[in-house]
């Protein structure tokens, strides 16, 4: 009977007071390494529902955990736990950790044809990029290489977005010149570079340097002149897993620090350059197509509790707000 939307969102510290109970509430982050779940945790001290958590009357304490951004009004995707303090609050990291668990990370789209998936993607790519520009004079558009990316940069160089204020940034290049038919800038500029878009910003990570573990400062400071975190990220899964160049059993997945990391392929052109994993996880908005079969098999297995150096791209599927959205197509 306690008036849940009244504080099961507050996102302040102190003490309130109504007419039936005293309400303590303050943010608590038992958030897990690589996981960027709030746990909003509300005290209320009101009768207790069950009579058993005081000795006096029926008076006691009800906690609650709220998982999940609480800082506004967009950040819907959370969950209410109400626990008395008579029973196994006093175990509340453990019970944090649970609820992160049970929470949907990602939404996903499921359709037909790769064909028919295409317009969806790039109409919510076009949505998620003219949101950003509503509360920023600027927008940061993370994007990748690959097959699904040359498809869908046609469909998004035709839209009216305002380009001017958008700034293009590769997630990953191969270390080779840029006018290779195996570079990613390449094959931005000759697909999504066209038409109206022709207006962005392109930020590519290939510099001069003969390797791409000494170009690593000189990438750092091209990357001061956008802003962080990116606003809309589109990015694909390879068949191992991989995303950008961070592949399976890569040191890279464990670097926190730089933005960048040089890395090695499996597979020719051996050497890349990559944003790093915290980078690309901080995304606000996620866009993941996965087309083919054996992909999809793949991502049911990546979607699996399990650590990021087995499948990379459970570093942008680890959201605890559901901002990567996934898009299947056979």
């Amino acid at each position: 009977e306690y008036d849940f939307d009244r504080y099961a969102g507050s996102s302040g510290c102190g003490r309130d007071q109504d007419r039936r109970g005293s309400v303590d509430y303050r943010h608590a982050d038992y958030s897990c390494r690589g996981c960027e779940a709030r746990i909003t945790y509300t005290r209320i001290d009101v009768g207790c529902c069950s009579g058993r958590c005081s000795s006096v009357g029926r008076r006691g304490t009800v906690d609650f955990l709220s998982v999940g951004y609480a800082n506004g009004p967009e950040h819907r995707c959370r969950r209410l736990r109400l626990i008395c303090i008579g029973q196994s609050f006093c175990t509340r990291q453990i019970e944090a950790h649970a609820l992160i668990r049970g929470m949907s990370s990602h939404s996903v789209e499921t359709y037909p044809t790769r064909a028919q998936a295409l317009d969806p993607i790039t109409k919510s790519l076009v949505k998620a990029l003219e949101s950003a520009l509503q509360h920023k004079s600027r927008t940061t558009f993370g994007v990748c290489g690959g097959r699904s990316a040359e498809a869908l940069f046609p469909l998004l160089a035709a839209s009216s977005l305002p380009w001017t204020s958008i700034d293009v940034v590769l997630v990953d290049e191969r270390w080779v010149s840029t006018q290779s038919v195996e570079s990613n800038e390449k094959l931005v500029r000759d697909n999504l570079l066209q038409g109206h878009a022709t207006a962005a910003t392109l930020v590519g990570l290939k510099t001069h340097h003969d390797r791409a573990v000494d170009a690593l400062d000189a990438v750092e400071q091209r990357l001061d002149k956008v802003e962080l975190p990116i606003d809309v990220l589109l990015i694909s899964m390879g068949d191992d897993g991989h995303i950008a160049s961070l592949f399976p059993n890569g040191v890279e997945n464990g670097q926190n620090h730089r933005r960048v990391v040089a890395t090695t392929s499996p597979l020719p052109p051996h050497e890349r350059i990559s944003l790093s994993p915290w980078v690309l996880r901080n995304s606000q908005r996620i866009i993941l197509p996965v087309f083919g079969e054996g992909k999809q098999a793949l991502f049911n297995q990546a979607i699996q509790e399990g650590p990021t150096t087995e499948y990379p791209v459970r570093h942008v599927l680890t959201q605890t707000d559901a901002r990567c959205e996934v898009f299947l197509a056979p």
